[in-house]
């Protein structure tokens, strides 16, 4: 077996998965390595009837609508193909052995000179008796084939079949196709030749669909240039993937999402830069696009990590998570005040008046998740020292100015709250430069 010339490589964290077969025929936009625009066949289209130019047979064209045999078989070849060349004896016998019931005809992209060529050096080629159809513009264009050889098995009425390796040519299984009976072998799906401009999840996705293990992408986005609608996905089960997806990261943010941050918030100043910076990643205006897609079979911590490691590489640090001891604002309850509990359990809200003023009912907890960075960014971490049960519904206001705490304190009072600002020893993500 030989792969076809002009394979493009290409790092991307897709691995090796099944193919089921497709049909359906498509065109094939021109590039520069098929300038034309093509018809690509798979199993169950059709021959297109048209003529075609060949060599080796009683006319100078054929068309395959008029080959009588009940059975077609295209022996896609090669010049730069060994095993294809070895087995051409053996393709001549069968076309022998069953005589008028099947026809073989020799196809390959290689052009009528470079088969001359090939039948100079090569004895099969030039003892070959089948007819040759040569050049990418006749009917091997109609095959984006990913190697040789394979075989073409097209039935009396002009359809596609099967496409099958070498192994499956043999005297039972053309029995059987001629006795109408199914033939049991696995039909391959052939993936188109991958083009480097293009991302091979994009190119590949038509044909492997979330059969791969990981992939991911990073860039900047630069809002000078363009308009983006915001876009977030965090942990998405999609039909056997996770996804983190984000088109608004900034430096901080990003770091909070590969340490599992973005359902759990962190202020800002917990993450702490150490780093000489000199190319200003870390700048908060610089807006970065994201997305790393994973099987569903690779956990979460490992999804973490890898983004982790993936973010230290690019951006050529090293970062650890440790305890820091970091300003926060400390919820403490005082010995007077109005009680702010409620029984309101339908009218649940978090509402922000003017950016300056909230008002909320809401279970003591998701009051805390949702001033902790969540719904607003308080300057430091919120900690709660009040002791109220988190699943106590409360119904109060309070000042979100917090450049001015004198005034938040003073809105806190009422319900015997206060906030004051003290020092705790917290999980802080720290990036340093590499030692």
């Amino acid at each position: 077996m030989r792969m076809l010339p002009n394979k493009i490589l290409a790092v991307v964290f897709l691995l090796t998965c099944s193919i089921t077969p497709g049909n359906g025929q498509v065109r094939v936009k021109p590039s520069k390595n098929h300038p034309e625009n093509r018809l690509i066949l798979h199993v169950g289209d059709k021959i297109p009837n048209r003529y075609f130019n060949v060599n080796n047979y009683k006319d100078k064209k054929i068309r395959l609508s008029d080959i009588k045999a009940n059975l077609i078989i295209l022996d896609m070849w090669g010049t730069y193909c060994g095993s294809c060349i070895d087995h051409m004896p053996e393709i001549v016998a069968l076309q022998k052995e069953f005589k008028d019931s099947i026809q073989v005809l020799m196809v390959t992209k290689n052009s009528d000179v470079e088969v001359k060529k090939c039948a100079i050096r090569a004895e099969n080629v030039r003892k070959n008796s089948l007819p040759f159809i040569n050049g990418k513009e006749n009917l091997a264009g109609y095959f984006n084939l990913s190697f040789v050889p394979q075989y073409i098995w097209i039935d009396k009425q002009g359809t596609i079949k099967y496409i099958s390796e070498e192994s499956y040519v043999s005297k039972p299984n053309i029995r059987k196709f001629l006795k109408g009976k199914a033939l049991s072998f696995k039909v391959k799906r052939n993936i188109p030749d991958p083009n480097v401009r293009d991302p091979l999840l994009v190119q590949m996705y038509p044909y492997l669909g979330n059969a791969y293990y990981m992939y991911s992408y990073l860039a900047p986005l630069d809002f000078n240039q363009y308009t983006s609608g915001s876009l977030e996905v965090n942990g998405l089960d999609m039909q056997n993937s996770k996804s983190i997806s984000g088109n608004s990261f900034n430096f901080k943010s990003l770091y909070k999402m590969a340490y599992g941050y973005s359902d759990r918030p962190i202020s800002n100043d917990r993450i702490l830069i150490n780093f000489n910076d000199t190319a200003n990643f870390s700048d908060p205006a610089k807006i970065y696009i994201y997305e790393i897609k994973a099987n569903n079979k690779i956990s979460k911590e490992r999804i973490l990590k890898h983004i982790q490691s993936e973010l230290n590489l690019f951006f050529n640090v090293n970062s650890v998570t440790e305890k820091r001891s970091v300003n926060c604002l400390i919820l403490k309850k005082l010995d007077n005040g109005n009680s702010f509990y409620t029984t309101k359990t339908d009218t649940n809200h978090f509402d922000k008046v003017n950016n300056s003023i909230l008002k909320i009912t809401l279970p003591w907890g998701k009051f805390l998740i949702y001033t902790n960075g969540l719904k607003i960014t308080p300057p430091h971490t919120i900690i709660d020292e009040t002791g109220i049960d988190p699943k106590r519904i409360v119904d109060f206001q309070m000042s979100i100015n917090f450049g001015d705490m004198e005034e938040v304190r003073k809105s806190l009072a009422p319900y015997g709250l206060t906030m004051v600002e003290e020092s705790r020893k917290l999980d802080c993500i720290v990036i340093n430069n590499i030692n």
